[in-house]
């Protein structure tokens, strides 16, 4: 959780959620990752972050949805945040971990 938490948030702001939800889904994927790992098993040529920010876009995906299903009070006329951000490439990845 040490590790991935800040990953997820960073991710998730620079997706366009507000630091709150990103909270919250940084929360929602680490809940998931506890209940999928058991199963886990590395896939030829996969890797753990790489399954971990599978989860994490789709989480995300799934966030938006819910969250579209209800109104925002004065988001009329808001624009809505491109579903899908990039993976966090390997220099990234370890400078956030440096950090």
């Amino acid at each position: 959780m040490r590790l991935y938490a800040p990953l997820l948030l960073q991710w998730a702001e620079r997706s366009g959620f507000q630091p709150a939800d990103a909270e919250d889904l940084a929360q929602l994927v680490l809940v998931k990752l506890l209940r999928l790992l058991p199963g886990w098993q590395r896939a030829a040529g996969g890797s753990f972050r790489g399954w971990l920010f599978t989860l994490a876009r789709n989480e995300a995906h799934d966030f938006r949805t819910r969250r579209g299903t209800r109104p925002l009070p004065g988001a009329g006329g808001l624009e809505t945040v491109a579903a899908v951000a990039p993976e966090p490439d390997e220099a990234e990845y370890r400078r956030a971990v440096a950090h």
